[in-house]
């Protein structure tokens, strides 16, 4: 299947499409932003299971989350996108984005409790492309889709370790950071989750999701953390994803949020978590046995894991770890 018919290859023309709307700029790390720090969550080198009470404390503090005026952009185009978010944990995710408050909506990404859809509106297919929860994983689809909306959650920070799950660390990954890695059960076969963490404050500064193959799918950066002293929480203000790296038609998106609303909601719920409907845009299930994946990006060559981690070893000195 050629790369022109996935969903990172329409995203990108979409933004390229938008090249005039306005700049999309690419910070440099900085790891918090001005405000109060949260209190220490380490005082010295922690143990695995004080690394991850401190990550589940944090993240579980979290029921609800909503922002507007964020903006969305892609690395190396200059475009920008006005975008809103809205979370309701575990399953619920929206996000839209359009060029300007005068006009509509663009792009639509959203998880309720039964499923989740994308649309896109200059998509040469219109569609609403949804897929159930419980169908996804055990679908022809789940092949060529490396993961779900509901993952965006968990890239908002807002990750967490199964304390019954598979883990190993933590491990020293350069200067303030540490490292561990947690066995992610698969339909297809155990995944990797490698996760970077602050080793003061707890925050995830870095995912990274590797398939039953070893192949790196997916990557989440989050820096600028600020503390909101009344929920008790630290989140990121910027947050950049990459989808398929190394791929055909690979995609880094960068989401900066100037201000959260935590535990509250504005709006109608009910039309928040629904799917949508567009003009001229049926809904498709992707996980039905009819559906041609025109839309879905071809899936990646597999490499044995033990090879993908000596890559990783073998970095050149000074590197940045997993990137």
């Amino acid at each position: 299947m050629s790369r022109h018919g996935s969903p990172i290859f329409v995203l990108c023309s979409l933004l390229l499409g938008l090249a005039g709307a306005g700049g999309c700029r690419w910070f440099g790390h900085q790891r918090y932003a001005s405000g109060p720090l949260p209190p220490p969550a380490f005082s010295e080198t922690p143990q695995l299971d004080t690394v991850m009470a401190a990550v589940n404390e944090n993240s579980r503090r979290v029921r609800q989350l909503q922002a507007e005026g964020a903006s969305l952009g892609i690395e190396g185009v200059p475009a920008t996108l006005q975008a809103d978010l809205a979370v309701e944990r575990p399953h619920r995710f929206r996000l839209t984005a359009r060029i300007s408050g005068f006009t509509g909506r663009e792009l639509d990404i959203g998880s309720n409790d039964e499923l989740f859809w994308l649309w896109i509106r200059r998509n040469p297919r219109p569609a609403v492309f949804y897929a159930p929860h419980s169908r996804f994983p055990h679908s022809a689809a789940s092949q060529f889709v490396a993961v779900d909306p509901v993952w965006l959650i968990e890239a908002l920070g807002l990750a967490e370790f199964d304390p019954q799950g598979r883990h190993e660390g933590p491990f020293p990954a350069g200067e303030g950071r540490l490292e561990v890695r947690s066995v992610l059960s698969k339909p297809d076969g155990p995944w990797t989750r490698v996760m970077i963490v602050d080793d003061r404050y707890a925050w995830i500064l870095e995912q990274h999701l590797y398939n039953a193959g070893g192949r790196l799918v997916a990557s989440v950066y989050a820096d600028q953390f600020r503390y909101d002293p009344d929920a008790q929480v630290s989140l990121p203000r910027s947050i950049r994803l990459q989808l398929g790296p190394g791929q055909p038609g690979q995609l880094a998106l960068r989401l900066n949020i100037p201000s959260y609303a935590i535990n509250q909601i504005m709006g109608d719920a009910e039309q928040l978590w629904s799917m949508p409907t567009y003009e001229e845009a049926p809904p498709v299930d992707i996980t039905s046995p009819g559906f041609r994946p025109q839309m879905i990006a071809p899936a990646p060559q597999t490499v044995p894991p033990r090879l993908q981690w000596e890559r990783q070893l073998a970095r050149p000195p000074g590197a940045p770890v997993y990137r």
